[in-house]
């Protein structure tokens, strides 16, 4: 799965994201699972890496850069719904 989002900022030449992926690899493997094993956050994780594909293959980096700030933003939102489940 790293291999997608390295590849996503390569080809965007992100290197904010490029920093910032370095740095939260070592957090994502680690914890991954938590947000995996929910269905519906799964579905819109596939769909969010269709949308972004085929921004990146069209070649439309604002439509990549929404795009990308949507689904961080979704992310963000469903690890802290699943941390505060846990307490």
């Amino acid at each position: 799965m790293m291999r997608v989002h390295q590849a996503i900022t390569r080809d965007t030449h992100g290197l904010l994201n490029n920093i910032l992926l370095n740095f939260f690899n070592q957090f994502f493997c680690r914890d991954i699972s938590l947000y995996i094993e929910d269905e519906g956050t799964m579905e819109r994780t596939r769909r969010f890496h269709r949308e972004l594909f085929e921004a990146i293959r069209n070649q439309e980096p604002r439509e990549v850069r929404r795009i990308r700030l949507s689904g961080l933003l979704y992310a963000e939102e469903s690890i802290r719904e699943m941390l505060e489940g846990m307490s």
